[in-house]
């Protein structure tokens, strides 16, 4: 383990802010006053509410779309998040076990999604500063080298290529898949996906927190918020690590937290240190826990999952980002010096499925979806046309199940 002090000096100087967010100028919409109505109402201006928005609005441009948020757009886990757009849809082994005979078409058609992402980021003109580097996955010990190996796909790393590859010398094997993983920056993307919107003609307002959502008589949906309301045939919840606005809904999910940090740009000479010259992201074996990348400008972001928590909030203890430095420094020793600038954490929804799940309420007019346990970069825009297709009556939902609606 690195020396302690070493460890401390990394993060004397951090700033307590999302890396994401910086320099990105914010456009602010109005709150919800009074009473409106809509052909849908949309809660939740995450990557999942904006997808929906923006797909909603393409299938019917005079469709009336009505997008509210409790805070600000793009401020919630959409930006609390490494920027890894995954074509996985969850978790790969319990994805196996329980939908054994759906998971190849569950895989096919989280690649497809992955490259719809793709195209829909270039057509919509979103700067998003999207890398198609993939994932290289890396083994520690010997139990892990073994499950590595066993995997069907991907370029192979003995000890000595790895280390090539990635100059760590903690790495004992790995394997990269260039097609299953897409690096996004999520904070452009949420500012992009919203511009994109409102040039649609999507309504969106902020500072709104929805209070309650009721059937009316005639069949229409009513969202309350403090200070207003919105009447429409058709509502998609999309607060995902929010507290459920479906009580059904609050018994199938728990929230994690994921600590994250970023270096100060790395040199030119510091960054030859380490390789790195595919710029893939980088996943350990153990579920997926640790992560890592480069960003734009050359800093090293890292990532880790820890324990969940009963309450969604921003106030997070300090003993994670210490353990996330000490292990960046074990994993890079050769960058021992190097100071992180920004630290930030947040919640993300989790499932004991591992896998996303949705579903229809109130006499099938209102659409959710939940737990993405971390793989909602790519799978919202997926979801948010399944919660589509179900509001419309294009496919039948599953009863807590995948995605595959």
């Amino acid at each position: 383990m690195p020396d302690a002090r070493a460890v401390a000096h990394s993060l004397s100087d951090t700033d307590h802010r999302v890396f994401w967010l910086d320099g990105i100028e914010a456009v602010a919409y109005e709150p919800l006053q009074g009473g409106t109505r809509g052909d849908l109402t949309i809660v939740g201006a995450g990557h999942t509410g904006l997808w929906a928005a923006v797909q909603a609005k393409r299938r019917d441009p005079s469709a009336r779309v009505v997008l509210l948020e409790s805070g600000l757009v793009g401020s919630g886990a959409s930006v609390r998040n490494g920027g890894f757009a995954e074509s996985s849809l969850g978790d790969h082994g319990d994805g196996r076990r329980r939908w054994p005979h759906e998971f190849e078409a569950l895989e096919r058609v989280g690649l497809e999604n992955l490259c719809g992402l793709e195209r829909d980021i270039c057509d919509l003109g979103i700067d998003a500063e999207i890398e198609p580097t993939g994932i290289l996955s890396v083994a520690y010990d010997a139990d892990q080298v073994r499950r590595l190996k066993q995997a069907e796909h991907g370029f192979w790393y003995d000890a000595d290529s790895i280390r090539s590859e990635i100059a760590s010398p903690i790495f004992r094997a790995g394997r990269w898949r260039t097609d299953v993983c897409v690096l996004v920056n999520p904070g452009k993307l949420s500012t992009g996906l919203a511009r994109a919107a409102t040039e649609l003609g999507v309504v969106i307002h902020e500072q709104s927190a929805v209070t309650g959502v009721d059937t009316q008589a005639g069949g229409a949906v009513r969202v309350r918020t403090a200070s207003g309301h919105v009447d429409s045939q058709q509502v998609a919840l999309c607060t995902n690590a929010f507290r459920p606005l479906l009580h059904r809904a609050r018994y199938l999910r728990a929230s994690a937290n994921e600590y994250l940090m970023t270096t100060e740009p790395l040199t030119d000479e510091q960054l030859a240190s380490v390789g790195w010259r595919n710029r893939q992201g980088l996943v350990d074996m153990d579920t997926h826990v640790h992560r890592a990348r480069l960003t734009a400008d050359n800093r090293i972001l890292c990532a880790a999952m820890h324990l969940p928590q009963r309450r969604f909030g921003y106030s997070f203890a300090p003993e994670p980002f210490t353990s996330l430095a000490s292990s960046f420094m074990a994993t890079f020793p050769q960058l021992e010096g190097v100071r992180f600038s920004h630290r930030w954490a947040g919640a993300i929804d989790t499932l004991n499925q591992s896998f996303a799940f949705n579903g229809l309420a109130h006499s099938r007019s209102v659409a959710h979806a939940d737990g993405f346990a971390g793989r909602g970069v790519a799978g919202s825009r997926l979801v948010a046309g399944i919660m589509l297709k179900h509001l419309y009556g294009q496919t039948t939902p599953t009863r807590r199940g995948s995605v595959a609606g």
